[in-house]
């Protein structure tokens, strides 16, 4: 741990983050390279020297009632979302970094029936879904020889094939916004 934080030079950085936490009374694990750490503070398997700081999330996300209490949300406006939600019509969250998408998806994602099978098309695994039946997707970048991408497009188009009945794709900026209109139409229900 100490070698990789040395490597990142981030240790100044995380000892500044827990001293501002721990004075407010907030217990903040880190992300690094997108892998959240475990309770107990170690790294996920998987980390390497070459990783890199990535940012910094709370263990326990806020709920929807966390929303409404700190203003974010209104009670009606909550009472909307989770309409819209069970309904199943479709949604686009757009906001800037770090301004609380995954974490209003992850609450919006808290109204899905248990009974849908959901698949999630992201480049790193970021969201936290509570279902029984949810197959998480990642991209992957080309290898060495510049073979074997797997882009959100491509894993769009094969999610068609795996019956689902909602598809989270966490960022559309490429082809797969060309996708996208074509897998409402296929998911639409009378």
């Amino acid at each position: 741990l100490e070698t990789i934080f040395d490597t990142l030079n981030a240790k100044a950085a995380l000892y500044a983050i827990a001293e501002i936490t721990e004075a407010r009374g907030i217990d903040v694990p880190v992300m690094i390279s997108g892998t959240i750490t475990d309770r107990s503070g170690r790294l996920l398997s998987g980390q390497t020297p070459e990783a890199f700081w990535n940012a910094v999330r709370h263990a326990d996300p806020l709920t929807i009632d966390n929303l409404i209490e700190f203003q974010t949300l209104t009670p009606e406006v909550a009472a909307l979302l989770k309409a819209v939600v069970e309904l199943g019509l479709n949604i686009i969250i757009s906001s800037g970094t770090g301004t609380g998408k995954t974490t209003m998806l992850n609450n919006l994602s808290r109204f899905i029936p248990s009974s849908e099978r959901v698949i999630t098309i992201e480049e790193t695994a970021e969201l936290q879904l509570q279902q029984a039946d949810v197959v998480g997707l990642e991209t992957r970048v080309a290898n060495v020889e510049g073979k074997g991408t797997v882009s959100p497009r491509d894993l769009l188009r094969n999610s068609l094939r795996m019956r689902p009945d909602r598809i989270i794709v966490g960022e559309a900026r490429g082809g797969e916004v060309l996708e996208m209109p074509n897998a409402a139409r296929i998911l639409f229900k009378d």
